[in-house]
């Protein structure tokens, strides 16, 4: 219990300490883990570019193709009759098709430029509500073995608090029962032998 009283005061004693101390902690988390998540994001954005090129290729086959011929003549044939129409070359459909994909692409090509960009604050706020109770206790270890000044006044608070711990162990030692302890003890013998008696009386019936 002194140990435990002794850590929760020295949590409120170094709160200020510990909190530069977990920047520091999340900057090293940051540092580690930044490399790797660049380069996926890298790697994301490479694939998206490769994946825009390709479709821009075949939008750009789609629209040649149809400056050269925007309508197509469909030929109908019906009793001995041969009907010819122009209408509109079907490949408009695949170019507004393909159209709308590539602005799909250029979205997430924009997303994830912006999101490389500030990669190092995403992770800052991911990693900084990611700090938990034994970070905290990793902190403060580090704190008070840091520095002679924090190392003794958390001495002095674990051997107060152990000190306070013993006295009251040991004055209820030394204590001779209460009026209520008395009454407690003298009530549970009366009801020992009434459930005594009725087993005898039960047994004898």
């Amino acid at each position: 219990m002194a140990l435990i009283g002794s850590i929760l005061i020295d949590q409120i004693l170094f709160a200020d300490d510990i909190d530069l101390a977990k920047v520091g902690l999340v900057n090293e988390r940051v540092n580690n883990l930044l490399p790797q998540k660049t380069a996926e994001l890298n790697e994301s954005i490479n694939r998206v570019k490769q994946d825009l090129e390709n479709l821009r290729l075949e939008w750009e086959k789609v629209t040649a193709e149809l400056r050269k011929r925007p309508t197509i003549m469909i030929v109908e044939y019906a009793n001995n009759t041969v009907k010819r129409t122009r209408v509109a070359n079907p490949l408009f459909e695949t170019e507004n098709s393909l159209r709308e994909q590539m602005n799909i692409l250029d979205n997430d090509l924009r997303q994830k430029s912006n999101l490389l960009l500030n990669v190092k604050f995403v992770l800052e706020n991911e990693l900084r509500g990611k700090v938990g109770f034994f970070d905290d206790l990793e902190v403060m270890k580090g704190i008070i073995l840091r520095s002679w000044v924090s190392l003794g006044a958390w001495l002095i608070f674990f051997i107060f608090l152990l000190a306070l711990e013993l006295l009251v162990v040991f004055n209820k030692l030394g204590d001779e029962a209460t009026d209520y302890e008395n009454r407690i003890e003298y009530e549970d013998s009366v009801r020992n032998r009434r459930l005594a008696f009725l087993k005898q009386s039960v047994e004898t019936a």
